[in-house]
């Protein structure tokens, strides 16, 4: 395990890791192997900005910290039946979160919850149509 946050993988066997180029610069992804249920059709990204200018666009060791306390807060949808976290993606100043569901409000009803009694944090959501799982196929597919 490194300062990553490869820590949330529930199981070591259904995890990978991948470094990817991207605009020159790399990014380390974190994706989930095992299919996720095909009901769960709307990606749900997560995305936080952090300083990294100074370390080629990675985190520091105190973002990395408050990714994890992130992470902690929100076990309870990161492998639910309405929901699965499918990658975390690191670089280029930016942590993204991607999750399928197969409830949005709910979904978000949940996390709200999970966040009220947290420190507010500086993340964007958003949700797209993705019925074909292709945000995260074309990752997947580069695993064996």
């Amino acid at each position: 395990m490194d300062d990553y946050g490869e820590d949330l993988m529930s199981e070591p066997t259904d995890w990978a890791m991948l470094k990817v180029d991207s605009q020159g610069m790399e990014k380390l992804c974190r994706i989930r192997k095992s299919d996720i249920p095909p009901e769960m059709t709307t990606l749900c990204t997560m995305e936080w900005r952090y300083p990294g200018e100074d370390q080629n666009g990675m985190p520091s060791a105190t973002a990395r910290t408050e990714f994890d306390r992130f992470e902690d807060a929100i076990t309870a949808i990161i492998d639910s039946q309405f929901s699965r976290l499918v990658m975390v993606t690191t670089g280029l100043n930016l942590r993204e979160w991607a999750f399928y569901t197969s409830d949005k409000e709910l979904f978000m009803s949940q996390f709200n919850h999970l966040m009220s009694d947290k420190p507010r944090v500086p993340i964007r959501i958003a949700f797209f149509a993705d019925a074909a799982h292709q945000h995260w196929m074309r990752y997947r597919a580069t695993v064996r």
